[in-house]
């Protein structure tokens, strides 16, 4: 919900003329009026029937309590690029985005003559920095009142007078074609039995029935469709999740959306769950224009909302949702974590006011959410999360949610589950500290435990391709383990003992069953893992490096514990998991509050840097310091400032 020109009382323009045909002194102000915040009163849209299709678009507010009696609909949809057109607001001049002007224009002939719609861009004053720090605030509320939601997701592919555009868009027999697809796979067919394709009989890839473009033409609209840029905007996430009813919208085209959203689900049960139709599915390619990889994004970017859903039902926290929903976009940043706040619910909300104005930078609000996410945890959860940075001026510990995703990054899912399994140590148990405070809003001072500095680094473990994953964790591990027998044979480890460690180490001592089942491993797992390692290693020998061996039941728990970091030997003896970005010389801490190691870099030498002041890289494994064994061993503490 950025801010945009509005025009106001010029001459009616022609539904054809762009804002670029106004002069620039004609902006004039919107019709709005003070909405009264302390009775929660919000505006409605109600959009003038037409007789031609290029008729003016006619448009009315109404001012209303949010609780009060009566129904209306909700708008879902993406502003697009900064080209205005105009409509008449209540009889003014009122200019709106090229795509909301084409949403305009099917609603007014799908909705019923006098059906109200909450629309941003048109029910909030976009030019009111102040009107908008109080609405966005009640957009969740707002979702969750309105009879049903409608999901814009793209044009019609006919011009005003009612011809086809050629090849501009799916035509109309496309678009109800695919929502067909959708429906025979929310009503679980399988992928054999489409019409597109004959019964595999076990052979795979399966065979096209039809002409084979039949089935590229659907492949074709279905691209048209999933690659919307609905799908990627993060404000579209709570206004899914919190509706009572949503209906998706292609031209004149209407679906349920709870219909897109189970058919993708069997769309994925019947390629990884029952994998009753796993071969046929992983056996199209690109001659049938509909490869399983992106296929798999188009499951993915429906499956978002799903998992959202599920999230806010069982009151997940806001960083939930924040890493789940990184990728998505925004066109301003601090809707980051604004556009989220709509998903918290209950004692885990973090309570945060959304503020656009000038004076308050993205650095300050990105910066005050992590005070109170970690005041909200009772613990220095900040110093956990991907700390890769981009905007110049934002702590070290404070996470950078503007920064894009690398091949190192770790994927959301896994993130959670690492985050999960903080629970399990406790490194800093006995340590008796004052807590830690934060000093104008930038300096983190705490107290700890230095337990080391890294003196050897091996290669850092990523994932980027689906080949990467079938072959790589055994080339990886591989790797490590020729890297530690290297530091074994410098006299920097001792052999059985380093062996035993590394095998800790690779999963970080702990064993995900699951995406919320997480425990310390047994005896039991430990010599179960070795077996299936010395396995793997006799096939390694026979087969030669590319064999693809599974990590069984061990793989997600090795992926969370080590994407995105690499294995390190400390100066004193002690290997560990450091993240991607730490060097030789930086050093390792147990401090305060922090339920696992973390590694920060010294700034002493800098200009203005103080006395044991450090850049915070984030956090990691170190094998044999996860459980007070720093307090045991008698190590003293030392104040720490991380800016």
């Amino acid at each position: 919900m950025t801010s945009r020109k509005q025009s106001g009382t010029v001459p009616v323009l022609g539904p054809d003329v762009t804002t670029s045909a106004v002069a620039q002194s004609e902006v004039h102000q919107a019709p709005y009026r003070q909405l009264n915040y302390r009775v929660k009163e919000i505006r409605l849209c109600r959009i003038a029937p037409a007789l031609a299709w290029d008729d003016p678009i006619v448009c009315t507010l109404e001012t209303r309590r949010l609780k009060a009696k009566g129904t209306f609909k909700c708008l879902s949809y993406v502003w697009g690029p900064k080209i205005f057109k105009t409509i008449l607001l209540d009889g003014l001049n009122h200019e709106v985005t090229q795509n909301l002007y084409e949403v305009l224009l099917h609603l007014r002939s799908w909705l019923k003559p006098g059906q109200a719609v909450w629309i941003d861009a048109i029910c909030v004053d976009q030019n009111s920095k102040s009107e908008k720090t109080q609405q966005v605030p009640m957009m969740g509320r707002i979702y969750r009142k309105a009879s049903e939601v409608i999901v814009w997701l793209g044009p019609n592919p006919v011009d005003r007078t009612g011809d086809t555009v050629a090849g501009a868009s799916p035509n109309e027999a496309d678009i109800k074609e695919v929502f067909e697809f959708f429906q025979e796979l929310a009503d679980d067919g399988h992928f054999h039995d489409l019409r597109y394709f004959s019964n595999c009989g076990g052979s795979c890839p399966s065979t096209p029935k039809a002409p084979k473009g039949s089935w590229e033409g659907l492949m074709k609209t279905l691209e048209a469709i999933m690659r919307a840029p609905w799908f990627s905007r993060t404000w579209v996430i709570q206004e899914i999740v919190l509706a009572r009813r949503a209906v998706a919208m292609y031209g004149q085209h209407t679906i349920p959306w709870i219909t897109i959203e189970t058919a993708w689900r069997n769309w994925n049960n019947h390629l990884n769950i029952t994998r009753c139709c796993h071969f046929c599915i992983l056996g199209l390619d690109q001659s049938h224009k509909g490869d399983p990889e992106t296929l798999a994004k188009y499951r993915d970017s429906v499956m978002d909302f799903w998992n959202a859903k599920q999230f806010w039902r069982k009151g997940k926290d806001l960083l939930t949702a924040l890493h789940v929903f990184r990728r998505k976009e925004v066109s301003e940043p601090k809707d980051k974590i604004f556009g989220l706040l709509g998903l918290q619910r209950g004692a885990k909300a973090i309570l945060i006011k959304p503020e656009y104005a000038e004076w308050y930078t993205l650095s300050e609000a990105y910066t005050d959410f992590a005070i109170q996410l970690n005041r909200k945890h009772g613990k220095l959860t900040t110093l956990h999360l991907d700390l890769h940075q981009l905007l110049p001026d934002l702590p070290s510990w404070v996470p950078d949610w503007t920064s894009p995703l690398t091949p190192f990054t770790v994927p959301p899912t896994f993130m959670l589950c690492r985050l999960s399994s903080l629970k399990l140590y406790g490194p800093t148990a006995g340590l008796e500290t004052p807590r830690w405070s934060v000093f104008g809003k930038h300096r983190l001072d705490l107290h700890g435990i230095r337990i080391g500095t890294i003196e050897r680094l091996s290669s850092v473990c990523k994932l980027e391709t689906e080949t990467e994953r079938a072959f790589g964790p055994l080339e990886q591990l591989t790797e490590w383990m020729t890297f530690l027998r290297s530091c074994v044979k410098e006299g920097r480890l001792s052999g059985p003992m380093a062996v035993e460690s590394f095998h800790r180490t690779i999963f970080a001592d702990v064993f995900h069953n699951g995406a919320e089942s997480v425990t310390r491993r047994s005896p039991g797992d430990v010599v179960a893992w070795r077996q299936h390692w010395d396995g793997m290693s006799e096939q390694l020998r026979d087969y030669g490096p590319r064999t693809v061996v599974s990590l069984g039941p061990w793989e997600n728990s090795h992926f969370i514990a080590c994407l995105g970091r690499a294995l390190f030997v400390t100066s004193t003896g002690y290997i560990g998991l450091c993240p991607e970005r730490a060097q030789v010389g930086d050093s390792v801490w147990v401090l305060q509050d922090c339920p696992a190691p973390v590694f920060l870099r010294s700034l002493e030498g800098e200009k203005g840097a103080a006395l044991n002041t450090y850049k915070a890289l984030g956090d990691g494994y170190v094998d044999g310091f996860m459980d007070g064994e720093a307090i045991d061993r008698g190590l003293g503490s030392e104040s720490v400032s991380i800016v």
